[in-house]
C-alpha cells in the first residue's frame, strides 16, 4: 500500500522543498494566493504550487515525502 502524501502545503513543506527561509517561502505562498485571487488565509494544494513554481508534480511528491 502507497504512503498517501499532504495535499496542502504549511510554510515549512514550502522552505523544505525550495531550500529557501521561512520569509521567502511565506511571500511565494502570499503571492500564489494574490495571483490566483484567494483570501489572504486560503490554503495552497501541491498542484497550485506546481503550477507557479513550474515544478513537476512528482518531484514535489517526491520531496514531500522525504519531508514527512
Amino acid at each position: 500500500m502507497k504512503k498517501i502524501t499532504k495535499l496542502i502545503l504549511s510554510n515549512k513543506d514550502v522552505q523544505e522543498i525550495l531550500g529557501k527561509g521561512e520569509s521567502t517561502a511565506y511571500l511565494l505562498i502570499r503571492e500564489i494566493r494574490m495571483k490566483r485571487g484567494l483570501k489572504p488565509y486560503a490554503k495552497i494544494n501541491v498542484e497550485e504550487f506546481c503550477e507557479h513554481t513550474n515544478m513537476s508534480l512528482e518531484l514535489v511528491l517526491e520531496q514531500l515525502r522525504k519531508i514527512t
